[in-house]
């Protein structure tokens, strides 16, 4: 069975070991597993035994620990001591932006990453716990949990690559932990350019979208993009001809 750029995949397979496959998004997991499904189905394979694919978020929730009883809701007033209580006080949306922030916080406190270039005021409500997650609280179990026996990764980059800001502290230290071997997937194919036009006004841009439709009867009205700068087009664009 060849595979192309999946090959290590491949080979793992047939000597029989688990194999579990990190993705970095859902689209990937699907072109991972479209990719092997096509090429076991021209090798006579009806499947394969010992593999798991998965986003890395999908790969970690699984292995939290399920609650039978479900925990108290998360506290969202600030500690009373703290010194921004008062002043985020009334001001939910702060707070939960500043929970966002927290929680990556403790992710990155549980990869093994310093804090001491975080404000005191941040600091303290790490040290306090508060935002911390199921998945922080867990974090240093799962990165010490034995790895399975072959790990890749697709869709990260290279190790140490933090994915244009998508891969942060932690998830880096669980591939880290886990050993994934990373995978690049060909590059796509460039699609054909998009032909555009420049025109002088709101009003040319209409004219010359209808008439663009209306000159070409293969065109579709329901398959035609139109792009406008702003939403002054829009409306010109979208009221009929005089």
């Amino acid at each position: 069975m060849t595979t192309s750029w999946l090959d290590p995949i491949a080979r793992a397979l047939e000597r029989g070991e688990d194999v579990l496959v990190l993705c970095r998004t859902s689209a990937s997991v699907r072109g991972v597993l479209r990719t092997l499904g096509t090429h076991g189905r021209s090798g006579g394979a009806r499947g394969f035994a010992g593999l798991e694919v998965s986003t890395l978020r999908g790969y970690v929730h699984a292995r939290l620990p399920a609650e039978l009883v479900p925990g108290p809701l998360a506290d969202d007033e600030l500690p009373a001591k703290h010194v921004w209580t008062q002043l985020l006080a009334g001001r939910p949306r702060l707070r939960a932006l500043l929970r966002r922030h927290l929680e990556r916080a403790h992710l990155s406190s549980a990869a093994g990453v310093s804090l001491e270039a975080l404000s005191a005021p941040l600091r303290a409500l790490v040290a306090a716990g508060w935002s911390r997650t199921p998945l922080a609280t867990h974090a240093a179990r799962i990165l010490a949990a034995p790895p399975p026996p072959v790990v890749f990764s697709v869709g990260f980059g290279a190790p140490g690559s933090t994915g244009l800001g998508s891969i942060g502290p932690f998830e880096r230290a669980t591939l880290a932990a886990l050993g994934a071997v990373a995978l690049e997937a060909p590059p796509c194919r460039a699609a054909a350019p998009v032909r555009a036009r420049r025109l002088p006004d709101v009003a040319a841009e209409a004219r010359a979208i209808v008439a663009t439709i209306l000159s070409r009867p293969e065109l579709r009205p329901d398959r035609v993009l139109v792009l406008v700068s702003d939403s002054a087009s829009e409306s010109a664009s979208a009221r009929p001809p005089a």
